[in-house]
């Protein structure tokens, strides 16, 4: 079972590598790398939590693995602060242009609306 988790602490650790190079480049691009990389650690977690801990394991890869999991946090705390200043810069503008508009409404919607 620990070829298993070190198998598994391996593939996240190039996922959660490839995740922290993507903050540096394209936000698009890390919203879906982040998304993969909570799937593959919910992955991780099962496997670790019905892993024999008796067997010797890797510490090295699950320091790695702590180190680069914590960057990743502090990455996407910076991104959802960035998020949240974004709307609020955008709720700013759609106050100046409302004031402008003839006919305006109430308040412009920062969020798409339910299908169905």
């Amino acid at each position: 079972m620990s070829d298993n988790i070190e198998q598994l602490t391996l593939e996240l650790c190039s996922l959660g590598d490839s995740v922290l190079n993507s903050f540096k480049s394209n936000a698009d691009d890390s919203l879906m790398l982040l998304e993969k990389y909570a799937d593959e650690f919910d992955r991780w977690n099962t496997a670790w939590e019905s892993a024999d801990k008796s067997d010797n394991l890797d510490v090295d890869g699950l320091q790695r693995l702590l180190d680069i999991h914590e960057k990743i946090c502090r990455g996407t705390q910076k991104l959802t602060d960035e998020a949240t200043d974004s709307l609020r810069s955008l709720r700013g503008w759609s106050k100046g242009i409302r004031a402008y508009i003839d006919h305006y409404p109430s308040k412009i919607s920062t969020r798409r609306g339910k299908k169905g």
